[in-house]
């Protein structure tokens, strides 16, 4: 049996998809240095996210809470952020 990933990819081929997370554990491209328990928001760079401030953030930017750390040696890196909960 082929993983459903697989599966799903086999189905939709020649098709544009776009992957989205509605809840739970979700791999984040992020910007910059990011500590576990961080407010992701969406960065001024399409398709990333960044570090924000919990006060400042607005409605429909947040993506949600780091639950990893990202030390940001490199510019760009990818982290897990818990998505859809409080």
């Amino acid at each position: 049996h082929y993983p459903l990933r697989r599966q799903r990819q086999m189905c939709i081929r020649d098709r544009f998809v776009v992957e989205l997370a509605l809840i739970g554990r979700v791999p984040c491209k992020i910007i910059g240095p990011i500590n576990k328990g961080d407010l992701i928001v969406t960065s001024e760079e399409a398709g990333f996210g960044c570090k924000g401030d919990p006060d400042t953030a607005k409605a429909g930017t947040i993506i949600g809470k780091a639950i990893s750390d990202y030390n940001g040696d490199t510019p760009e890196g990818v982290i897990e952020v818990l998505v859809g909960k409080n």
